[in-house]
């Protein structure tokens, strides 16, 4: 096949180009159109060339069936020249079997004027009779009229035997104002159907693209900046229906990324802005002793140890606010990463020691480790985790319960397995018997730098805020969700929960024998007695 020419092609691309341009309705207006235009021209066609011949074959009959008639009528003419053709209709011609001396039988408005319309017949010799003998054929008109049928045959004169060859016609007058009628009126009904039907194609296009006009005027209010804008509901089963789902579960999602961008943003400002506003107050109170030593306003040796131990006090604090500050990073890194290694670890023991640890700093308190249901014993939980964020998650919230309730009030750890929606989950709970929290305060106690009102007193030396949002992320890198719940009878209980890892512990043992958490024949890290 050879290539079109460059001249061609050039057409083509402008066309494609400017069939680019039109809007899709359009388009499809077009088409459904042209198709009607197509369909219309191709039905008048074919049902004018049925219509032409069907009625050239009705001529054909009628000549068939009373063309001897016509030539029995219009015999006489020649003996009696006055005699009229019977069949009006008709014309016939009779001539020598060399088609001479030609005689025509037809219509005239007086006898002696030739015929009002006639064929244009070639001589009738009989090499013409016998090539168009067996059927009728069109010839034009004498007159430049309609055509004519003719139907030729040689015949023999009664009694002298004489040869002839006769030619009996019939005008298709008739047949062409039919078909001319035919035309007009298809040609009108054809029209009729373009404008009629364009216009039901205009108005069903509009209805159908409905819907992505309402798709579109969402998507402008999206662009906008609302993005609580949805696209109207169809039905599932349809093109639209289909599309209007897809594009709702899409903005759902991504109004629910922007909202958690926009409050990730937040939270980074305002963790800039409580950093340093934290960092600030112990540097001030280390600039300001350091300058009053320098000035020499501090000369008693009493004076100047109780400005060094500010100084060591603040720098201390300052330390601790750093470091709380680089973990949470750390573990933000970690979450974005998930590069956590985990592996079986037993809250049971964690949680024993962090107790033991709590005695020891805080010998005032009854600190105990206790089960999760009431008069049981704690029982092995086995998660998977890193230790050192377990052992960091309970260290903080005992530090929490110990710092932020009246001195000698007792606090429990609760640590066990129990069931859950999707399976067996261990849990540790820390209860204190504190003044509790407010919902407001409950709500937002997992922020960072966060602090309650006065109604929870710091301990010595103050707090970053910093201690439960480090639990928060802690826990929510391990895949386990934390809460805050009033304690039965006054106080705070922090709740923490882990998808359990291992088998359920083989039948019950005494909180003071110790329990193994083994996972898959493994041992849990740090396995070790476990002390009420």
């Amino acid at each position: 096949m050879s290539p079109l020419p460059p001249r061609w092609r050039a057409a083509g691309a402008r066309v494609r180009a400017a069939e680019a341009r039109l809007p899709l309705r359009v388009r499809l207006l077009v088409i459904v159109v042209l198709l009607l235009l197509t369909a219309m021209t191709v039905t008048s066609l074919v049902s004018l060339h049925l219509l032409q011949n069907n009625l050239r074959n009705q001529v054909d009959e009628q000549l068939a069936q009373k063309g001897k008639a016509a030539v029995q009528s219009a015999w006489p003419a020649f003996n009696q020249s006055a005699e009229s053709l019977l069949l009006s209709d008709y014309y016939v011609q009779f001539a020598d079997a060399d088609g001479a001396n030609a005689v025509e039988k037809c219509t005239r408005a007086h006898p002696s004027d030739p015929c009002v319309n006639a064929p244009d017949l070639a001589r009738l010799t009989a090499d013409y009779v016998a090539t168009h003998q067996g059927g009728a054929f069109t010839v034009p008109d004498d007159g430049g009229g309609d055509p004519w049928r003719v139907l030729v045959f040689p015949a023999a004169v009664t009694g002298t035997g004489a040869a002839v060859n006769v030619a009996v016609a019939l005008p298709l007058s008739g047949a062409s104002r039919t078909v001319s009628d035919f035309r007009t009126i298809a040609l009108t009904v054809s029209v009729a159907v373009l404008v009629l039907g364009g216009f039901a194609a205009a108005l069903a296009v509009r209805r159908s693209f409905r819907p992505l006009d309402d798709i579109e005027r969402t998507a402008s209010a999206i662009a906008a900046g609302d993005l609580s804008q949805r696209v109207p509901g169809a039905p599932p089963g349809t093109e639209i229906g289909r599309l209007s789902t897809a594009l709702n579960t899409m903005l759902t999602q991504i109004e629910a990324l922007f909202r958690s961008q926009q409050r990730s943003e937040e939270q980074m400002r305002r963790f800039v802005a409580d950093a340093s506003h934290e960092l600030r107050t112990p540097l001030a109170a280390i600039r300001g002793f350091a300058e009053l030593y320098r000035q020499g306003a501090v000369r008693e040796p009493d004076d100047v140890a109780h400005v060094m131990g500010r100084i060591e006090g603040e720098s201390t604090r300052l330390g601790r606010l750093v470091e709380d500050l680089l973990a949470l990073a750390r573990l933000d890194e970690a979450q974005r990463r998930r590069a956590v290694v985990r592996e079986p670890v037993d809250l049971a023991v964690v949680a024993s020691d962090a107790v033991h640890d709590a005695r020891a700093l805080a010998p005032d308190r009854a600190v105990q480790l206790v089960g999760v249901a009431e008069g049981v014993g704690p029982g092995s939980a086995v998660v998977l985790a890193d230790e050192s964020g377990m052992r960091q998650v309970l260290t903080n919230l005992l530090a929490n319960a110990v710092h932020h309730t009246p001195a000698g009030t007792p606090v429990e750890v609760a640590v066990g397995r129990v069931p859950g929606p999707s399976g067996p989950e261990s849990v540790v709970e820390v209860r204190d018997h504190g003044p509790g929290l407010t919902p407001e305060q409950a709500e937002r106690v997992f922020e960072r730098f966060y602090r309650v009102d006065s109604s929870r007193r710091r301990g010595t030396g103050g707090g970053s805020g910093l201690g439960l949002a480090i639990v928060a992320t802690v826990v929510q890198v391990h895949g386990g969700t934390v809460a805050v719940v009033p304690t039965p009878g006054g106080g705070a209980t922090f709740r923490v929960r882990f998808r359990a890892a291992g088998p359920d512990p083989l039948g019950d043992e005494d909180a003071d024998d110790g329990v193994d958490g083994g996972v898959d024949g493994g041992e849990p890290r740090g396995a070790s007695p476990i002390h009420s």
